[in-house]
């Protein structure tokens, strides 16, 4: 019975001693995530500390790539050093990246979307004597593509320039698109008829590289003195954004003619038809009348011989 639990009491220390050697080895590390505009610096942070004594950082590394065993290397601090070495197309100046016991720095001098915009891991290895924890962690750096040109303007049929000026007539009723290509995130728009503000409708497609076309379609009536629309579009707030602008030409719809007004019309051309026709039909008879038939005429000849024999008898 005295064996066993002196047994047991063995067990017990070497599951502690364990523990404890485990607990020890408990190894934190913090990417934060950062947002930033395209074509400007930007610093990833990784801080990390480790719960035992007596442990000193062996190595940092920074990779980019969302899978933890499919990472793209940027830059690594091999063996304790506090130079880093670079790999690959990230290297000093465009990728400085610098280390201390409790945080490692990469600093990206002009950020692109392309390259850029995605996953960071930061992995660090502490040592001490044979024993080399191991933790890491991952941020994401979101690199906006802000709406940097004027947008598209078109309607149902044209495209056009800056400044174009469009025709139409009072009351008539168009849709006005509002365009910009290519944005991260996706863009809000503005419309103004003059000083009135317009509602809209709004859509976003999504391009195969991860930039959005966003559009948005207003429907207007068109006012005599409102000369101009113009269609804002930013995807950052407090941003003044891009603008496109078009001239509107509204000229006076010409009057329209009331139903009775038709009608007057109408019976005023059939009456003159009928004066037309009578008149037509009084001059008909009238020549009728005047004219002599070749029969009468020789008649009326023998008549006039047979008078003119008594006569000469």
């Amino acid at each position: 019975m005295g064996n066993v639990s002196v047994v047991t009491m063995l067990y017990a220390a070497v599951l502690l001693a364990v523990l404890t050697v485990c607990a020890s080895q408990a190894v934190t590390v913090d990417v934060p995530f950062v947002s930033v505009d395209n074509g400007t610096q930007v610093m990833l942070n990784c801080s990390y500390s480790i719960t035992g004594n007596g442990y000193s950082v062996n190595r940092v590394q920074w990779s980019f790539g969302e899978e933890a065993d499919a990472v793209v290397p940027i830059a690594s601090f091999l063996y304790g050093s506090l130079v880093p070495i670079y790999y690959g197309d990230y290297a000093h100046p465009a990728y400085i990246a610098t280390r201390t016991e409790y945080k490692s720095e990469l600093v990206i001098a002009e950020s692109r979307y392309e390259k850029d915009d995605g996953t960071y891991r930061c992995r660090v290895r502490y040592s001490k004597g044979s024993e080399q924890p191991t933790g890491s962690d991952s941020g994401n750096l979101e690199v906006k593509v802000l709406v940097s040109s004027r947008p598209t303007f078109s309607n149902e049929t044209h495209e056009f320039e800056e400044g174009f000026t469009i025709d139409l007539l009072a009351g008539d009723q168009v849709q006005f698109s509002c365009m910009v290509s290519y944005v991260k995130p996706t863009a809000n728009f503005t419309w103004k008829y003059g000083i009135e503000k317009l509602e809209s409708k709004h859509e976003d497609v999504l391009n195969d590289n991860g930039l959005y076309n966003s559009t948005s379609h207003v429907d207007l009536t068109a006012k005599l003195g409102m000369t101009q629309l113009t269609c804002t579009a930013t995807n950052k707030p407090g941003l003044a954004g891009k603008s496109a602008l078009v001239l509107l030409n509204v000229t006076e719809t010409p009057a329209t003619l009331s139903f009775g007004v038709i009608l007057g019309i109408i019976a005023g051309c059939v009456c003159l038809v009928l004066i037309i026709i009578a008149c037509g039909i009084a001059i008909w008879k009238y020549n009728n009348k005047t004219e002599v038939s070749p029969e009468s005429n020789q008649s009326k000849n023998g008549k006039k011989k047979e008078v003119d024999g008594k006569v000469d008898v």
